[in-house]
């Protein structure tokens, strides 16, 4: 099978590559490749708004339209780039069934997953009070959590992702710990002034903040998220959401191009 244009990853920039790539000729066929199945994009942006109900979780997933010069390959993941012959093998992660698909222009758009910090505990407590907050299936957990009657959160890192959780859930009633290393919350995103206000905002909410403070530990009890260690001090929480950035998903390229980073 051979196309004109192959994107790699169905996120905000695989999107866009796709559209331009059909919108540039009547003739050009393009497909889309996402390991991805059930639905073809979401929009990130919007996950932490699901927390407080502003947002419906079905309503941040989107499909693409069914057009004649577009191959959506779904449930795909991409094994092998090969820039040489111009060939992308592709193994499907249902049946592991494998072909490859040649291609005129290839472009990588595998965004990024999300960092886990080296901490004790958290491995092991990941699907049990603790996890990751990038995805739609990450906040359909959190809600499932949630209607446990959680009374305590602990968010780690302060950064937009983990302040705009902390927000949605102690508009939920939810008792939030926000903890970072770091002495700057949001760091690179905002100026000294505009973070007073931010942190201003959410310690009226009832936001605990605590910057240049380490999560040291998560605590288990049987089997479920009970506490954390933040600097020293033991805290009872119930749930944890790990908001401590991330990598890219730059694996298929290495040692085919130069990257500074990932």
């Amino acid at each position: 099978m051979k196309c004109d244009v192959v994107v790699i990853g169905l996120g905000a920039a695989g999107l866009w590559a796709a559209r331009e790539a059909l919108e540039s000729s009547k003739d050009v066929m393009v497909a889309v490749v996402d390991r991805r199945v059930g639905y073809d994009t979401y929009s990130p942006c919007a996950l932490p708004f699901t927390l407080n109900g502003e947002v419906g979780v079905e309503n941040v997933k989107h499909s693409l339209p069914d057009l004649p010069r577009l191959k959506k390959m779904l449930g795909g993941e991409v094994t092998k780039l090969n820039p040489e012959e111009r060939i992308v093998t592709i193994k499907d992660v249902a049946t592991s069934e494998v072909r490859s698909l040649e291609y005129g222009v290839c472009v990588v758009a595998t965004g990024s997953s999300p960092v886990l910090p080296s901490i004790r505990g958290l491995r092991e407590a990941l699907g049990r009070g603790a996890t990751t907050f990038s995805t739609p299936e990450d906040a359909m957990g959190v809600l499932s959590t949630l209607e446990r009657g959680v009374r305590r959160a602990l968010v780690v890192g302060c950064g937009v992702v983990g302040m705009e959780v902390s927000h949605a859930l102690s508009e939920r009633g939810v008792e939030v710990v926000c903890a970072d290393a770091l002495p700057y919350p949001l760091p690179g995103v905002l100026d000294e002034d505009m973070v007073k206000m931010v942190i201003g905002h959410l310690v009226k909410e009832g936001v605990d903040i605590r910057l240049n403070t380490a999560v040291e530990e998560i605590l288990l009890q049987g089997g479920a998220v009970s506490g954390a260690y933040l600097g020293g001090e033991e805290v009872p929480v119930e749930m944890v959401i790990v908001a401590a950035g991330a990598r890219p998903n730059s694996h298929i390229l290495q040692g085919l191009v130069e990257m500074e980073e990932g």
